[in-house]
C-alpha cells in the first residue's frame, strides 16, 4: 500500500488561486492536504506497528495560515506548485516528532518544508506567464487550526490521486 502522513487543510483560498495556473502541462489537484512524511509502498503486515508509533507522537493543536507560493525544484525547472504555510515551527515540530517516532523504519528527512501541493508540472509551453502567475497571485492569509494528523492510503488514478484515512492521532 503506498502511504503517507499528514493533515488536511480547507480548500479555500486554494481552489480559487488554482484558477490562475490553469497553464496547459498543469495537472491540478483534488484534495488539499500538508505531507508530514511520504511513506511509500508499505507492505500490509508493517501498518498496525506504524500506527502503534504513531500514537506515541504528542503535539499541542497548533493554527497556521496559508503563506507565499512556490515551486519544487526551482522556477526554472518547476514540477510541483504549492503553497507554504507558516508559521514553520509547529509543523516543523510535528514532521520531527513522526520522523522520530518512525526511525525504526524510515528514514528521516532532513529539508522538510511545510506546504500544500496545488498542482503537478509536466511541461510549461509558456514559463513567462507561469511565473508572472506565481509573482502576482497572492495568497489571503486563512488561519485554520491543525488539532490531528492522519495515515493516508494514496492510491493512484487517471483523474488524480485517491486518498483513504486509516487512522487519526488526535492532539494530546
Amino acid at each position: 500500500m503506498r502511504l503517507f502522513i499528514g493533515f488536511t487543510t480547507p480548500s479555500e483560498p486554494l481552489r480559487t488561486i488554482q484558477y490562475s495556473f490553469s497553464f496547459s502541462g498543469i495537472s491540478l489537484t483534488n484534495a488539499f492536504h500538508c505531507t508530514l512524511k511520504f511513506l511509500g509502498e508499505v507492505d500490509e503486515s508493517r501498518i498496525q506497528t506504524i500506527i502503534s508509533l504513531l500514537h506515541s507522537v504528542h503535539f499541542q493543536p497548533f493554527t497556521l495560515a496559508y503563506g507565499q507560493l512556490g515551486v519544487f525544484p526551482s522556477k526554472d525547472h518547476a514540477k510541483v506548485l504549492w503553497a507554504g504555510l507558516a508559521p514553520l515551527e509547529k509543523p516543523q515540530q510535528l514532521h520531527e516528532g513522526i520522523d522520530h517516532a518512525l526511525s525504526s523504519f524510515f528514514s528521516s528527512e532532513k529539508n522538510f518544508i511545510p506546504h500544500v501541493t496545488l498542482g503537478r508540472i509536466k511541461f510549461l509551453q509558456d514559463r513567462t506567464s507561469f511565473n508572472k502567475a506565481l509573482e502576482m497571485t497572492v495568497v489571503p492569509s486563512i488561519s485554520f487550526i491543525v488539532d490531528h494528523f492522519s495515515l493516508f492510503q494514496s492510491e493512484l488514478a487517471h483523474t488524480g490521486s485517491l486518498y483513504t484515512i486509516l487512522e487519526t492521532f488526535p492532539a494530546r
